[in-house]
């Protein structure tokens, strides 16, 4: 059926359409809205996870070994050693 300016049940058949699908329309862009702001919170943590990797990468790139020392570890004396007898 066409819905036409001259026919007196277009106003009904307006709302009867907005009443059958304006709410799940409007449903699924909330959470389509949702969604997007968690999008947005998981690229910014994502990305601070990026810096902290590519800190971390840099800092051991520049050490001996490619490996940390902690304050803990014990490194060995550098000197001669010495010769068993």
């Amino acid at each position: 059926m066409l819905m036409g300016a001259d026919t007196p049940s277009s106003s009904t058949d307006i709302v009867g359409l907005l009443r059958e699908f304006g709410f799940p329309i409007f449903v699924s862009l909330w959470f389509m809205w949702r969604v997007e702001k968690r999008m947005d919170r998981f690229t910014d943590a994502i990305q601070n996870l990026l810096t902290v990797v590519t800190v971390m990468a840099k800092t051991l790139d520049g050490l001996p070994n490619g490996r940390a020392t902690t304050n803990n570890e014990q490194t060995a004396p550098k000197g001669p050693k010495a010769v068993a007898p």
